[in-house]
């Protein structure tokens, strides 16, 4: 028993300097669990307790994957790995740990290149836009000073042939400006 003084069941210690209190090592700390004092109230509590407990007595260093209940909670699969990494001789911690930055690296430079390619669509799509605005303003132009050109002739009473032939609007076109006008 840790401490039979109080009902707690769990215990969670860091390491720390007696002189300086406030320095303490970094992520190296003990957590002790006392079983006899673990009351579980929910349902929950008491499956989590089953599967640590499970955790506990059946892995060990022949198993090569975890019981399908333990592999599918997250904090008891972070412990597997934990152990498993631990467990390692420095020749696998180091086969381990160039695998890992094998993986990161790829990941840096698969991220970077989708920034990249996003950044150059990006580029590419406001370039493309950019002109079509260009070319969709110029067409607007021109209709804009045809109906401007046609609006002038019908006030000098021009056939609206002639119009249409000189403005390349149509006949239609013409008649609904004729409305306009009056």
């Amino acid at each position: 028993m840790v401490d039979s003084k109080t009902e707690e069941f769990y215990h969670h210690y860091q390491i720390a300097n007696r002189k300086n209190t406030n320095e303490v090592l970094p992520g190296l700390e003990y957590v002790l669990v006392e079983l006899n004092k673990f009351k579980p109230e929910k349902i929950s509590d008491k499956k989590m307790a089953v599967l640590w407990l499970r955790f506990l007595t059946e892995v060990g260093e022949e198993m090569t994957q975890l019981p399908k209940e333990l592999e599918e909670n997250e904090d008891i699969n972070f412990a597997a790995d934990l152990c498993q990494a631990g467990a390692y001789t420095p020749e696998e911690r180091a086969a381990y740990d160039a695998y890992w930055d094998a993986v990161r690296t790829q990941s840096g430079l698969i991220e970077e290149s989708e920034a990249k390619g996003k950044a150059e669509g990006k580029a590419e799509g406001e370039a493309i836009g950019l002109e079509k605005g260009k070319a969709e303003g110029k067409a607007e132009g021109k209709t804009e000073e045809k109906i401007s050109i046609a609006k002038n002739l019908l006030k000098l009473n021009i056939s609206i042939e002639d119009i249409a032939n000189s403005t390349g609007l149509s006949k239609d076109e013409i008649e609904n400006l004729i409305k306009t006008i009056k």
